[in-house]
């Protein structure tokens, strides 16, 4: 679907997607084929390579984030909450590998500031030059999304119904 809204020219500055979509590596070769720029959540024991000149040596996002120094955290805001802006601290860190067309890879770290320090981590795919905060703030629109599709449930009864895409023989409730 993603493809074909892209193929459609549907606007797209980033692809957002939870843990089910950023572990999907086909997708992000799709994607970064296309040089379409994404923002996607992995969970903590992600399969991943180190790169570099370390490239065979496995790891996975916690171990990465867990090498950071404290002066590599940086406080933003994830978008606008009831009460305010969401607060987060953030890190990035750079992936080994650019694309063609300069596109840069990174592991994104989403730390609360609470005292559990409960992390959160995203691949992602963007265009050369991008801040970490631009990328915090692009993370953060996954609740505007999710809040969105909660409010038609409850407003709309849409997790009450079933619905047949067209073209399939699936049911999507």
């Amino acid at each position: 679907m993603v493809a074909a809204a892209l193929d459609a020219g549907v606007p797209c500055a980033y692809v957002l997607g939870d843990a089910v979509y950023g572990a999907d590596s086909i997708l992000r070769r799709m994607l970064e084929a296309r040089e379409q720029p994404y923002v996607l959540a992995v969970r903590g024991a992600h399969f991943m390579r180190r790169g570099g000149d370390r490239l065979f040596e496995e790891t996975s996002p916690e171990e990465l984030a867990s090498e950071l120094a404290p002066k590599d955290w940086v406080c933003h805001a994830a978008g606008e909450g009831a009460k305010g802006p969401r607060l987060y601290d953030w890190a990035r860190i750079r992936r080994a590998w650019t694309s063609k067309g300069g596109f840069e890879r990174w592991l994104l770290v989403r730390r609360k500031r609470s005292r559990s320090g409960e992390k959160a981590y995203y691949l992602v795919f963007a265009p050369p030059g991008s801040s970490l905060a631009e990328l915090a703030a692009v993370a953060g629109l996954r609740w505007a999304v999710d809040e969105c599709f909660e409010r038609a449930k409850d407003d709309l009864g849409l997790d009450l119904c079933e619905a047949r895409y067209p073209g399939t023989d699936g049911i999507a409730t």
